[in-house]
């Protein structure tokens, strides 16, 4: 399989322990501000499910304000690992700047949002439809269509993350049938790939959740090191699949047309 190539490649070069070190850090402080900020809220909420301790509006909004702004880092850093991919800059995943990674994300910003625009308009015009049609086949077919065509815009950011130049090609919504029709094995076949490695991972760091821990907090530490562990791994096969995205970019020079 040669995800296995692109996951070696993403634990080596220089300083690999230090970059993965600062990686499961940020994540990890993300994930404890998200679920921090989340148990208060749903303490509000839900009193009678969620017992966490009163935390006053500022200490909520902090968390959540510094949870979302390392989440649009780590965005833009995965755009900012595309693109040292496309320049050949360097093995493993690249350094950690202070500023590149909120560079890329406010680059990718608008071809996202014009792209989700796309994509919410036929989302609603397809569930309008449907509306009026008693045809479930019908339905579960437009929903697989939706969900398969996701690989396909985001191999197109990917390709935008090259350079970061706009292009028409980046806003045309007929577009992402170019790449279908270049590169619709490929992805099929490398998202294949990544779904079964991941599927293995996840479900080895969920079994450990389901040891029998007669201690609350410990069990709570158990949970929380699982969710910082399982979001470090989204992270990695994220690049995994990054570089095999890249890869098929470089593999069709005629998309770049």
């Amino acid at each position: 399989m040669e995800v296995f190539k692109f996951i070696k490649n993403i634990y080596s070069g220089e300083k690999v322990l230090e970059k993965h070190i600062t990686l499961f850090s940020l994540t990890g402080i993300m994930v404890l501000l998200f679920c921090c900020y989340g148990a208060s809220v749903g303490n509000i909420l839900f009193p009678n499910i969620f017992i966490a301790p009163p935390e006053s509006p500022l200490v909520s909004t902090v968390e959540l304000f510094t949870g979302l702004l390392i989440f649009i880092y780590l965005t833009g850093y995965s755009f900012y690992f595309s693109n040292s991919k496309f320049a050949h800059i360097e093995l493993g995943i690249p350094e950690f700047g202070y500023l590149k990674p909120f560079t890329a994300f406010i680059k990718i910003l608008p071809v996202f949002l014009v792209w989700l625009l796309y994509y919410t308009a036929f989302a609603a015009i397809g569930i309008i439809a449907f509306l009026n049609i008693d045809q479930v086949g019908l339905v579960y077919i437009f929903g697989a269509v939706m969900i398969c065509v996701i690989p396909f815009i985001l191999l197109m950011f990917v390709d935008y993350s090259k350079n970061f130049h706009f292009r028409r090609k980046f806003f045309n919504p007929f577009s992402v049938l170019k790449y279908i029709d270049k590169a619709l094995g490929d992805i099929i076949y490398l998202s294949v790939e990544v779904f079964i490695l991941f599927s293995i991972v996840t479900a080895g760091i969920f079994y450990i959740t389901t040891f029998k821990i007669s201690s609350d907090s410990v069990r709570l530490a158990v949970w929380l090191m699982s969710a910082c562990i399982w979001v470090y791994f989204v992270l990695i096969f994220k690049y995994t699949y990054y570089t095999g995205l890249v890869k098929i970019v470089n593999k069709y020079p005629e998309l770049n047309s």
